[in-house]
């Protein structure tokens, strides 16, 4: 379970190096806007990657969390979100599961920034 956890830590933690590329890219395609439609994609994928950005920096703080104390007693943090009203209560989700959705969190943070390099690109063309 610890390897587990520490590949999922170090996955989450390796996509904070692309922050950087998607604010230039967020600059680059807000300062070549020329048009609404383009504003407003260029909005939608800087907000987006933000909020994939802050998301994957709460997962990776969790994850850490776990691999440096008992990952075994994962419900008192599923309560403590229930209580902020962050999240529905719901049945038991294994670590595997946990493991899963992070790793999903990075495929869309990397999809993201592949359409923001096309709409910086087709931006940039035109």
């Amino acid at each position: 379970m610890n390897d587990l956890l520490y590949t999922t830590t170090a996955l989450l933690d390796a996509t904070r190096r692309l922050l950087p590329f998607n604010l230039l890219l967020a600059a680059l395609n807000g300062w070549r806007a020329d048009s609404m439609l383009t504003l407003i994609v260029w909005a939608l994928l800087t907000l987006a990657a933000l909020w994939l950005h802050w998301r994957i920096a709460f997962d990776v703080a969790v994850f850490r969390r776990w691999m440096n104390e008992n990952a075994d007693d994962i419900s008192a943090f599923d309560t403590a979100l229930a209580d902020l009203g962050l999240r529905r209560t719901r049945p038991h989700v294994p670590l595997a599961e946990r493991c899963r959705g992070a790793a999903r969190l990075c495929k869309r943070l990397l999809l993201l920034t592949l359409l923001q390099t096309v709409a910086t690109v087709i931006t940039a063309c035109t």
